[in-house]
């Protein structure tokens, strides 16, 4: 479990950028269309994709990310 969570958070761009783009469009669609549960769903997930993109930017790339997060938990 440890080694699957460090490489999602090495390679958060991989799959934090896709979901953003589509989680934004379908929040835009069904947002057009009325709805309002599905849109607020989109929306969180790409709100959560850009805070991860936001932190892996500001630790400074997949190499520095892994020993960000690991020295939040053991201050945790």
């Amino acid at each position: 479990m440890n080694e699957f969570l460090m490489f999602t958070l090495r390679y958060t761009p991989f799959w934090s950028i896709p979901i953003i783009i589509i989680g934004g469009r379908f929040a835009y669609y069904y947002w057009l269309r009325g709805y309002t549960l599905p849109p607020l769903f989109f929306a969180l997930c790409s709100c959560i994709s850009s805070f991860f993109l936001f932190i892996w930017i500001m630790a400074g790339g997949p190499d520095k990310v892994v020993h960000y997060f690991l020295d939040i938990v053991r201050n945790f």
